[in-house]
């Protein structure tokens, strides 16, 4: 299961970057900050560009969308950091691009950098051997093996973009370094924490369901009902309309 989920990923990689231009965006505006979403990463992921006062960060740039750079660039986003709110390939394989052209630092939970580590030469030749992978797509695998994070947090920290304040919730359980982005004490990027309306799931590679149970429980529903969510797949939400979502 979940070495299908991994060779699905690199396949849709190469389909996706000639259709997510077709995928709309959407911009929101909260209290003058800005929230642009590109649903056009893989698995439609979503990557978000966040800004106050020409000042920005990045959530999750899973997105092989040049539309992303064109939106940093025509409004004169200065991106200081590029969130990720966990290492799979769907929200980070496009982050080195983003640093390149933006010069923000990419920042990644320290319990996270290790999951390259899953895609051994061993794996990836009986992956070929099989056919579930091709040459045209090893220069993905091969990327994603590779990328370095500029920063490596574990849960607390807090960062000042101007006037953005950003605090990291530590929050494993789809992975064993997920993390949420938790802005201005009002709204909190999720990643696969919480996507599709309901709690995330815990099949994938260092994924562990009694971790994501424990840490939604002491780190998103102490937060206040009115909290907006914006989820790693999906549109936003309030917390209060998770709620009658959770079951433990």
């Amino acid at each position: 299961m979940k070495n299908t989920f991994y060779i699905m990923c690199i396949c849709v990689c190469t389909t996706l970057l000639a259709q997510c231009q077709s995928i709309p965006t959407t911009n929101i505006m909260e209290d003058e900050v800005y929230i642009k979403c590109f649903p056009t990463g893989i698995y439609n992921s979503n990557c978000y560009v966040v800004s106050k006062d020409g000042l920005g960060f990045m959530v999750d740039a899973g997105a092989p969308d040049t539309t992303v750079l064109q939106y940093i660039r025509e409004n004169n986003i200065k991106i200081k950091y590029i969130f990720c709110t966990h290492s799979h390939i769907d929200h980070v394989l496009f982050a080195p691009e983003a640093k390149q052209y933006t010069g923000g630092k990419i920042v990644l939970h320290a319990n996270d950098e290790d999951h390259y580590k899953y895609y051994t030469s061993e794996r990836i030749g009986e992956w070929m051997k099989s056919g579930q992978v091709t040459e045209q797509q090893m220069p993905y695998i091969e990327k994603f093996i590779h990328i370095k994070y500029d920063t490596l947090v574990h849960g607390d920290e807090e960062f000042a973009i101007g006037k953005l304040k950003v605090k990291i919730l530590y929050t494993p359980g789809h992975s064993k370094g997920s993390m949420c982005i938790f802005l201005n004490e009002k709204y909190l990027f999720t990643g696969d924490a919480v996507f599709n309306d309901n709690v995330g799931n815990a099949e994938i590679s260092s994924g562990n369901i009694s971790d994501l149970e424990k840490y939604i429980k002491e780190e998103i529903l102490v937060l206040s009902d009115d909290v907006v969510l914006f989820q790693g797949h999906g549109g936003k939400m309030l917390l209060k309309d998770l709620l009658p979502k959770i079951s433990f």
